[in-house]
């Protein structure tokens, strides 16, 4: 079921639609910062297991977290330093996801590792999902992986439309928002991938929080 959303007057109804198919452990096809990605609730490992095989995620490689923001990072984080929920408070939601400590995490998301990238999307539909939902979803990009990924939902629901219950359509995402990763896990952060917020940024705020 493909449901158009306007992403300047969101009917709720319809993020509660979407909102409804994640709790009864469906998959969900929507908008985040960079792509359109497909989402199960983080904490249900059979969904998270169809997740990957949805999207062919390799068994060692790890899913990304979305939370709407800060007060969620303590849901799948076990923790984090205060520079990094300082960082996060400068830049959620945004272009910034944190490497952590992973906490209530099935090992389905974090490929068997000890550690979980955590975003929380700018994007108004995926915040208004997040926020309708009150917990975490485990996502991917919304297409086989390594192939390119999908900027509109058609290219999404062309890709790994058939396995998603909903797919909430907002249109082209016209500038693609790549968050910079952030490993906050060790005693010294390190930027493992840059995005939108250049590393020299990330680690000056650092070095001034020392």
């Amino acid at each position: 079921m493909t449901l158009p959303v306007n992403i300047r007057n969101i009917d709720h109804e319809t993020i509660r639609t979407a909102a409804d198919a994640i709790r009864r452990g469906e998959l969900v096809i929507f908008p985040s910062d960079a792509e359109y990605v497909i989402a199960a609730n983080a904490f249900d490992e059979s969904a998270v297991r169809r997740l990957r095989n949805v999207t062919d995620t390799p068994s060692l490689q790890w899913l990304t977290v979305l939370v709407a923001g800060l007060k969620q990072l303590n849901e799948v984080a076990e923790y984090v330093p205060d520079g990094a929920r300082h960082l996060a408070e400068k830049y959620w939601p945004g272009p910034l996801a944190l490497v952590a400590d992973k906490f209530n995490v099935r090992k389905e998301v974090t490929g068997g590792g000890e550690r979980v990238p955590i975003h929380a999307p700018l994007h108004p539909v995926a915040q208004a999902l997040l926020q309708e939902l009150k917990m975490p979803l485990a996502a991917a990009p919304a297409c086989s992986y390594g192939d390119k990924p999908p900027l509109t939902a058609e290219k999404a629901a062309d890709a790994v439309g058939r396995n998603a219950n909903v797919t909430l359509d907002a249109g082209l995402i016209g500038r693609r928002r790549i968050p910079t990763l952030v490993d906050v896990s060790a005693a010294r952060p390190q930027v493992l991938k840059v995005g939108e917020i250049p590393a020299e940024d990330v680690l000056v705020f650092f070095e001034q929080m020392a």
